[in-house]
């Protein structure tokens, strides 16, 4: 009996061993997303109306279960910008810039006034050195959201980066007028001091000239 016990052990580790060796889909655990929000939920993303699944998989990095959450969202909605945003947003995150910003175009036209995926977009041509395309996105996302700081703190970033230190002074000074919120990514403590490191790089072109 003890016999037959350990060979009946033995072959159901066997069948386990293939099925996660053939199948791994079924001896896979499933993810418990609603556990896993709750330790991704607070941190901060341009856009704040993410399906909490997909911000899950975006932070997490998921990359099988993203495959399958696109795949059952085009399924569910075949006309929504929602599948190619997403994805802009998941390739850009892992570097594939051109991939992303190919799949930001089809959201936009989907949803032309969604102020969201022009910011990403402006990220995504910043990365890769178009600044002139970046530019055109934030002028867009300012048009169609004023009153946010996002927009002006993309358009900061680019003169920044882009020496462009005159103009940055000054979209400081807006983004300051405007009311803050948990997606800024400068707080006007930040701000402040990005101001003061700013002024004293014009005054010291200013000396070396």
């Amino acid at each position: 009996m003890k016999k037959f016990f350990k060979i009946l052990f033995l072959f159901t580790f066997l069948i386990y061993g293939l099925c996660c060796t053939l199948q791994p889909v079924f001896c896979t655990e499933q993810i418990n997303y609603e556990k896993e929000y709750e330790s991704v939920k607070d941190q901060v993303l341009y856009d704040p109306n993410f399906d909490p699944k997909f911000k899950v998989i975006l932070i997490k990095k998921y990359s099988d279960e993203f495959d399958k959450y696109i795949t059952e969202l085009k399924s569910k909605s075949p006309d929504s910008y929602k599948p190619y945003y997403y994805s802009g947003v998941w390739y850009s995150s892992m570097g594939k810039y051109y991939t992303g910003i190919e799949n930001y175009n089809k959201a936009i036209e989907l949803a032309p006034d969604n102020v969201y995926i022009y910011e990403y977009r402006a990220v995504a041509y910043n990365s890769i050195g178009k600044y002139d395309k970046m530019a055109e996105d934030i002028q867009k996302a300012i048009s169609l959201a004023p009153n946010t700081r996002v927009p002006y703190e993309l358009k900061l970033t680019a003169e920044i980066q882009q020496q462009k230190y005159k103009s940055a002074l000054n979209t400081i000074k807006i983004i300051k007028k405007l009311p803050e919120s948990k997606e800024d990514a400068l707080p006007n403590a930040t701000l402040k001091l990005l101001e003061k490191q700013i002024k004293s790089i014009i005054k010291a072109n200013k000396d070396w000239q």
